[in-house]
């Protein structure tokens, strides 16, 4: 079963999807609660699973760009920049995008904000 509806009072759904394991072997799932009738909570059911299916379902996360960028720079850039480089990173991050789309969270980012930074 890859996902399932469970009533949580009137009006009120869970929907639980299996997402698959995750690396110590435990299960993983997605839940959300659907405050509505079942043919809508039955409507966000069958669009994640479809999203699901085509490899496009991004969980929501609780991660800000300015945590992700923090990592990012940590993980990946720094081993990729020469040092002068990445201190010119560090210093657009620091004036441009961080005070502009810093606090949003990454799965609220749209295009739209992406583009406010540039003037």
């Amino acid at each position: 079963m890859a996902g399932q509806l469970i009533a949580r009072g009137k009006d009120k759904w869970l929907v639980r999807i299996f997402m698959g394991l995750n690396e110590n072997g435990k299960r993983k799932y997605h839940s959300k609660m659907i405050h509505g009738n079942k043919k809508a909570a039955q409507k966000y059911l069958n669009a994640v699973l479809q999203e699901k299916d085509l490899g496009t379902f991004k969980e929501p996360s609780n991660i800000t760009v300015d945590e992700y960028l923090t990592s990012w720079m940590e993980t990946s850039a720094k081993q990729r920049l020469r040092p002068r480089t990445y201190v010119i990173y560090e210093d657009y991050l620091r004036i441009y995008i961080r005070p502009a789309i810093g606090k949003i969270k990454m799965d609220k980012l749209t295009p739209l904000h992406i583009q406010s930074t540039i003037r």
